[in-house]
């Protein structure tokens, strides 16, 4: 059993990065009114020790309770609508969600690893 929730990025420069393409109004749109989606996953382990209370915390965890739990705490987006945002945070309905592609973000691994070896001075 898995659960994907929604982290929104880090704060941008004040700069706006263009146009809302989902505004009607052509309002601009900083990169702050984005979020980035990226998985979490939640299960039981094999051989877990005590399988039945594990099962009980995953239960838990995705209940309205311990999302709402996991979202104060994280500062994570829940994909419940039943749970509210992040504190401070605004509805997730009010941005623009990037999903990353995630064939090409597998494809290209190795080179980006390699660059940032270079930019941080490792091999």
């Amino acid at each position: 059993m898995s659960r994907r929730v929604i982290s929104p990025i880090s704060r941008p420069p004040s700069s706006t990065t263009g146009i809302s393409s989902t505004s009607s109004s052509c309002m601009r749109r900083s990169a702050y009114d984005s979020v980035s989606v990226g998985p979490t996953v939640t299960g039981v382990v094999d051989r877990a020790p005590h399988p039945e209370a594990a099962k009980l915390f995953v239960d838990w965890l995705l209940s309205p309770i311990g999302q709402a739990a996991y979202v104060k705490a994280n500062y994570y987006y829940s994909l419940r609508k039943d749970v509210a945002p992040p504190p401070g945070g605004r509805p997730i309905a009010e941005m623009k969600v990037l999903v990353p592609d995630w064939d090409e973000s597998t494809a290209t691994h190795g080179q980006y690893v390699k660059e940032w070896n270079a930019l941080v001075g490792l091999r």
